[in-house]
């Protein structure tokens, strides 16, 4: 692995030795982004002819690369269509992960069924905070209530001492 990579990314060393096309491809479909691999494009070209990742075809080469790379493309798209049929008939038990994801927006566990964003025992734990403030609100209510009528009730004597004195 460390042999590609070094390869594929040191532009600057020419003592690399090119992997073979099978080890290219490996890893090509194992660690590139799907869109480099399903979409036609300059990485998969360079990878099937030997290139670095920042070389570009000319010529006669850029016309045959372009060529499999749409036929790659085709295959990819046929393989995702047959796929997809697949899980239809299968009721989603053949899709792989990724097509789940994006099939029903978001992460999947692995038997196919979306994953909440929350377990439920961070639920849990946020309902018993949820009723522990609630709780505590209401105390604080009785006790504001019980401040205004006290304070009404000094209010109330302070009336009456200030009659007294006016008396």
């Amino acid at each position: 692995m460390k042999d590609f990579f070094m390869w594929w990314y040191y532009a600057w060393k020419k003592d690399n030795k090119r992997p073979p096309l099978r080890t290219r491809l490996k890893y090509f479909y194992k660690y590139a982004s799907m869109e480099d691999i399903m979409f036609p494009g300059q990485v998969f070209q360079n990878i099937l002819f030997g290139r670095k990742y920042n070389e570009d075809l000319k010529g006669a080469k850029m016309l045959i690369a372009t060529a499999l790379s749409y036929l790659h493309f085709l295959a990819g798209f046929i393989c995702a269509v047959v796929i997809f049929v697949l899980g239809l008939v299968s009721f989603g038990f053949l899709w792989p992960k990724e097509m789940n994801e994006v099939l029903f927006f978001g992460p999947v566990n692995t038997d196919g069924h979306k994953v909440d964003d929350k377990s439920e025992q961070e639920n849990q734990v946020l309902k018993n905070k949820v009723e522990r403030l609630e709780k505590q609100v209401s105390n604080i209510e009785r006790l504001v209530e019980k401040q205004v009528s006290n304070l009404e009730r000094l209010e109330d004597l302070l009336l009456q001492i200030v009659k007294k004195e006016n008396n």
